[in-house]
């Protein structure tokens, strides 16, 4: 698929300063420089100097993903992805295959919705979304309606990134004047040093058989202080390697590291995400013991396996040796396993807020590790699509108009509560005095899993006569605009209009 070529497609390559990989849960992984992925194909999308994005992405799944379309995406105006600069990217992508899918998608991908204004996105309490730019790294997300879904930017051991010092960083690029050298001072001559006079060696004690106990843990000596003659031998010194060593302190315990990460660290309610451990340190098998939500630092596991009445993180459910299980909504528990990393299965997040996932490790007589690891879920975004059942079509006899077959549009909204008004904005080619209707333009969505309006058109036959086309087909597009005017979907119908002149025969 990469040796498609089309008119008007500009290709980049390694010159390019964007880089590395967004994610999409309905599309799987998308490419913004060919030197992600080694291919044949040079590719990759740009930040010009204005902030303009140019050049395309690329999808194993659905293809190519253009960053420079000016005209056509939802809404009209002016369809530029732009980077602010400071921190914002704003406008559409669009996956250039959408005109061969079936089903009416179009294929634009919003890359910022600030529905309010305030600058704030992704975490806002109004599930605004948006890409944003801190240093050189992007992060948050962008939406590709119900085929794409969700683009995350960033996400663990993933994300993009523009090359340091160019215009897809904050800041952009900036000539520094090359400073003067300053010169170097003279340097004085250095004093030579007074000699200190050499201290008399400090003598050397063996304290592993000197009949004493020299670190205070009530063990004595390599051999328990037998051979000095210790009227009560104990057990042997763990600090003592021989009867020769002079120092009898005790070897630190052997203490464990772990980091905690999150497949996706955040989200839109529903949110699911899995935990995986990796920890260092000690021998022998492990426990681990991972929790949903604890904002309790501690690393003693007792303090924290306990209910939350009694003021733990809940208790888990202790698996057979060598095995895991999970204890519904409190955590998942793997005792006496060898793997290290260690994941956890999917849990799945329902309401939005902020959670502290944290994990307990234990090795044989090591001390424990703990690490935590911030879960934030967002409110779902509130929004509606139009979905058509049909096209329509519509056959004249000259001179009279004639209505045309109907279709029933479908308003599905998720999350989603205002009225909506239906409206016809276009028909392309353009068909003078053809009359819209709409069997309900005013549409309630308050409780309503959809709802649904017929949708027909009058046609004037005299505007036929000479179709602009050879096939007389038409597009109508259909806007559905939310009580507020913030938020608007478009559907596209196909329309087949034809006209004849009548027969007459003589009787």
């Amino acid at each position: 698929m990469l040796a498609l070529g089309y008119a008007g497609w500009i290709f980049a390559d390694s010159g390019d300063n964007l880089s590395g990989y967004a994610w999409s849960e309905n599309i799987g992984w998308i490419s913004f420089n060919s030197t992600n992925t080694g291919g044949g194909t040079n590719y990759g999308v740009n930040v010009l100097g204005t902030g303009v994005l140019e050049g395309y992405a690329w999808s194993e799944h659905i293809g190519w993903i253009s960053f420079q379309e000016t005209t056509g995406c939802p809404g009209g105006g002016s369809c530029n992805a732009v980077f602010d600069g400071a921190g914002a990217v704003t406008g559409w992508a669009k996956a250039l295959v959408a005109p061969g899918v079936s089903g009416g998608w179009d294929g634009w991908i919003h890359l910022y919705n600030d529905s309010d204004g305030d600058g704030i996105v992704n975490t806002d309490t109004n599930s605004d979304y948006g890409v944003t730019v801190s240093g050189c790294n992007w992060s948050g997300y962008a939406w590709g309606s119900d085929v794409i879904g969700w683009i995350h930017f960033s996400g663990t051991d993933y994300g993009v990134a523009g090359d340091s010092g160019s215009p897809a960083c904050v800041g952009g690029t900036t000539e520094e004047p090359t400073p003067e050298p300053t010169p170097e001072p003279t340097p004085e001559p250095t004093p030579e040093p007074t000699p200190e006079p050499t201290p008399e060696p400090t003598p050397t004690t063996i304290q592993c058989s000197d009949g004493v106990d020299n670190d205070g843990d009530t063990l004595i000596d390599f051999d328990g202080g037998v051979t000095a003659g210790v009227p009560t031998p104990t057990e042997p010194d763990p600090g003592c390697i021989n009867a020769d060593d002079t120092d009898e302190t005790d070897p630190p315990p052997d203490t464990l590291d772990v980091i905690l990460s999150a497949t996706f660290d955040s989200g839109f309610a529903p949110h699911s995400t899995a935990l995986s451990a990796d920890m260092s340190g000690g021998s022998g098998t492990i426990n681990y013991s991972f929790w949903w939500d604890c904002d309790n630092s501690t690393n003693d596991f007792d303090e924290v396996n306990k209910s939350t009445s009694e003021g733990g993180c809940g208790i888990l459910t202790a698996p057979l040796s060598g095995s895991c299980t999970e204890t519904p909504d409190v955590g998942y528990k793997c005792d006496g396993v060898t793997a290290d990393p260690q994941s956890t299965i999917s849990h799945t997040y329902t309401i939005a807020d902020t959670y502290s996932a944290k994990v307990i490790v234990q090795r044989g007589t090591a001390i424990s590790a703990q690490d935590q690891v911030t879960i934030t879920v967002n409110p779902p975004p509130s929004y509606f699509s139009l979905i058509k059942s049909n096209d329509i079509e519509v056959l004249l006899t000259l001179p009279d108009p004639d209505e045309s077959s109907r279709t029933t549009i479908n308003v599905v909204p998720t999350n989603f509560t205002q009225n909506i008004t239906l409206s016809m904005v276009s028909i392309s080619p353009s068909i003078p005095g053809a009359v819209p209707h709409f069997s309900d333009s005013e549409l309630s969505l308050e409780g309503a899993s959809y709802q649904t309006s017929e949708f027909w058109l009058t046609v004037p036959a005299e505007t036929l006569t000479n179709p602009p086309n050879a096939c007389g087909c038409y597009q109508i597009t259909i806007r559905g605009t939310s009580a507020d005017g913030n938020i608007t979907d478009d559907e596209v119908i196909l329309l087949n209009a034809r006209a004849i002149e009548p027969e007459f025969r003589e009787i």
